[in-house]
């Protein structure tokens, strides 16, 4: 009884702890910045997705966070660590976008790219196929095109790779990616 005792209250302990523990001067957006029509398809309205991004069996965060005093939006990642966040910053664009962009969770998984379904030809650096094996996070423009952020780890350096692909509304799951490269996933420091 006390191991489920103890057990309960780090889960409760450990969320309420995600909650409090956003990055300095970054908030989660108000109900009346969200209310886009495009939302209303996903529970968390498109601003918050979790899955095991790193590979460590735990539940990470990524989220659309607003900064009012810099009019800035955020793309940012929580990586879950025993008793708080570790939280990458990896985009930053005017407030505004808010309107139109949110976040959506990729399964592991293998989904041809654009260039692979033939829309163009594919450059020498460009692959037809992107395989995850993990979860990842796709950060979109509504009705437009998409990156897919996948956490890789080389030589004690964290990296996302980000691969961009085209969105189509009516099918979340087609991916069409456009280019590949690695962007590293910093620390937030502000």
């Amino acid at each position: 009884m006390r191991i489920l005792t103890f057990a309960l209250f780090l889960a409760v302990s450990t969320n309420m702890c995600y909650a409090q523990q956003l990055p300095v001067g970054w908030t989660k957006p108000p109900s009346n910045m969200t209310g886009q029509e495009f939302r209303q398809k996903d529970p968390n309205h498109f601003l918050v997705v979790k899955g095991d991004f790193d590979g460590d069996g735990v539940q990470d965060r990524a989220l659309l966070l607003i900064n009012q005093h810099t009019q800035r939006l955020g793309l940012f990642v929580c990586l879950a660590m025993a008793t708080r966040c570790d939280w990458h910053r990896l985009e930053l664009m005017d407030i505004a976008f808010l309107d139109v962009m949110g976040i959506a969770k990729v399964k592991p998984g293998e989904y041809e790219t654009a260039c692979g379904k033939g829309y163009w030809e594919c450059d020498k650096d460009e692959p037809k196929n992107l395989k995850t094996k993990l979860d990842a996070v796709e950060f979109f423009k509504e009705e437009s095109a998409s990156s897919v952020y996948v956490y890789k780890s080389a030589e004690a350096q964290v990296h996302l790779s980000r691969h961009q692909r085209l969105r189509h509304a009516s099918a979340l799951s087609s991916v069409a990616i456009r280019r590949l490269h690695s962007k590293p996933l910093l620390p937030v420091n502000e």
